[in-house]
């Protein structure tokens, strides 16, 4: 850490180039209940970076605001910024009208996707957890349906399933054992004790 202008500063030790994934959920613990302010580098890969920090730092900080710099060149940083004549009060000036976390993401900042590159990559097939295309690996499954539908039941059969690898509806084969963090959260022990019962 080093104190610039009486201001307390800290930059990530592992780089916007190795994503957001390479964070620490420990590393939040250092920010709360502070007032924080983001100044990313002037380049995609550091804005991206940057932004998925600051909108997980909205429920945790007293407050978290996003700082554009004016006039850097790409990949240019505060130090650049500083170099070309910023000032304190200017940054002051730019941290009082900056926006809070959460934000979304800007359209330049997107990833773009070639259908014909995917189609040419030769990707190998993805390892199924269910059937031959139910359930991968490595993919999100959303159980969508009208109010009192069977979406719970229907879950919490495909959680047993996946933990006893006994066949899915009785008929698509789990190929190994899971284990399942389920998370009912719509009602109570009791009702949740009703649905395991229905579905034994």
């Amino acid at each position: 850490m080093t104190r610039f202008e009486g201001i307390l500063a800290t930059t990530s030790d592992i780089g916007a180039g190795r994503g957001f994934k390479k964070w620490r959920p420990e590393y939040y613990d250092f920010f709360q209940d502070r007032s924080i302010i983001i100044i990313p580098d002037n380049d995609k890969v550091s804005r991206i970076f940057y932004r998925d920090i600051g909108n997980n730092l909205a429920g945790i900080a007293k407050s978290a605001k996003w700082v554009i710099l004016p006039g850097l060149k790409e990949h240019g940083d505060i130090t650049n910024w500083l170099i070309q004549g910023g000032t304190q009060e200017e940054l002051f000036k730019l941290i009082e009208k900056a926006p809070e976390f959460p934000l979304p993401i800007p359209l330049e900042d997107r990833t773009e996707v070639n259908l014909e590159e995917i189609l040419g990559s030769n990707l190998p097939p993805e390892e199924m957890l269910i059937g031959d295309g139910i359930m991968g690996t490595k993919n999100y499954s959303l159980i969508v349906s009208r109010h009192k539908k069977g979406k719970t039941l229907f879950s919490l059969n495909l959680a047993l399933n996946l933990i006893s690898k006994t066949p899915f509806l009785e008929t698509y084969p789990v190929k190994k054992n899971c284990k399942v963090l389920y998370i009912f959260s719509e009602s109570n022990i009791f009702n949740l004790n009703e649905v395991i019962s229905i579905s034994s």
